[in-house]
């Protein structure tokens, strides 16, 4: 299997985001007004020893997968 990278590319509205309710912050106050989270995991990866290497070295395979999420505790101010 090739490698594969799921969830990379994806076009946020800022319908994707749930809003939340604060204070205005007061003057000179730093305060966010979004925050976007992306975790990732790695499904599955191998390694390989390369036949005839000394001192041994080792490939990463191409069966690599990775899967990129938008965190649920992404949001932005209202």
């Amino acid at each position: 299997m090739a490698s594969l990278l799921s969830g990379l590319f994806r076009t946020l509205t800022w319908n994707d985001f749930p809003r939340r309710q604060a204070n205005l912050p007061a003057t000179g106050q730093v305060a966010t007004a979004a925050f976007t989270s992306s975790p990732f995991s790695n499904i599955a990866f191998s390694v390989q020893h390369i036949r005839g290497s000394s001192p041994a070295r080792f490939q990463l395979q191409d069966s690599f997968s990775t899967r990129v999420d938008f965190g649920r505790d992404s949001f932005v101010m209202s």
